[in-house]
C-alpha cells in the first residue's frame, strides 16, 4: 500500500510539474507575441509619420512660390548616429523622451562642462524608438552650432540645417516661418554655448 501510494505522489508530482512547466511556456509566448504586436505598432506608428505629408506643409512649400518644392521634402540635416560607448544615462534619457514625447516642454536645456555627455544624451534621445516614432526623420534637426561663433553665422547654420533655400532678405525671418507654418520640429542646438559665449551672442 505504501510503495502504490509513494508512486501516485510521483505522478501526481510528475503531472504538476508538467502542468507548471505548460503554463510557463504559455506565459512565455503570449508575452513575446505582445512584445511584437507592439514593436509592429512602433513600426507602423513611424511609417505613417515618414509618409506623411500635411497640409500644413503643403501650404508653406506654395507659399514659398515655387511648385517644384513638393516632390521632395526639405534637404535638412538629419540627427547623427548614436555614439559608440555611452552608459549610465538610462534615467535621464527615458524622462526626457517623455518630456518630447508628451510635449509638456518646448525647450529643453543640457548644461555641464565639455566632456560630459551632453551630445551623447542629445543623440540617445533623438534616436528613441518612442521619439521616432512621434517625429518623423526630417522633423528632427541638427544644427552643429560649434560652426557659428557669432549670431550671424548662427542665424546662416539653422538656414542650411533645416534646408531653407528661398530667402526673402531677412535669414531669421525664413527661419520663423518655417517653425510657425511646419508640424512640430526637434531642433538640437548643439554646442550652443558656441554662439551664446560670443561677445553680441546674449544680447542678440
Amino acid at each position: 500500500m505504501t510503495s502504490f501510494e509513494l508512486a501516485r505522489n510521483i505522478e501526481q508530482t510528475n503531472m504538476l510539474t508538467k502542468l507548471e512547466q505548460q503554463i510557463a511556456t504559455f506565459h512565455t509566448q503570449q508575452q513575446q507575441t505582445l512584445n511584437e504586436v507592439h514593436t509592429q505598432q512602433q513600426q507602423n506608428t513611424r511609417t505613417l509619420n515618414e509618409m506623411q505629408l500635411s497640409i500644413v506643409d503643403v501650404k508653406a512649400m506654395f507659399a514659398q512660390g515655387s511648385p517644384a518644392h513638393l516632390t521632395s521634402l526639405p534637404k535638412r540635416a538629419l540627427i547623427p548616429a548614436n555614439t559608440r560607448i555611452f552608459h549610465g544615462r538610462d534615467t535621464l534619457v527615458a524622462d526626457l523622451v517623455g518630456v518630447l514625447v508628451g510635449g509638456s516642454r518646448q525647450h529643453i536645456c543640457l548644461l555641464g562642462p565639455g566632456g560630459m555627455g551632453k551630445t551623447s544624451t542629445s543623440l540617445a534621445v533623438t534616436n528613441h524608438p518612442d521619439v521616432e516614432a512621434r517625429f518623423a526623420e526630417h522633423l528632427r534637426v541638427w544644427v552643429p552650432c560649434v560652426k557659428a561663433p557669432s549670431t550671424s553665422l548662427l542665424i546662416d547654420t539653422l538656414c542650411t540645417s533645416l534646408g531653407i533655400s528661398i530667402k526673402s532678405g531677412n535669414p531669421l525671418s525664413d527661419i520663423l516661418s518655417v517653425l510657425k507654418t511646419s508640424l512640430p520640429i526637434v531642433l538640437v542646438l548643439d554646442n550652443f554655448e558656441t554662439p551664446w559665449n560670443a561677445a553680441e551672442g546674449q544680447s542678440e
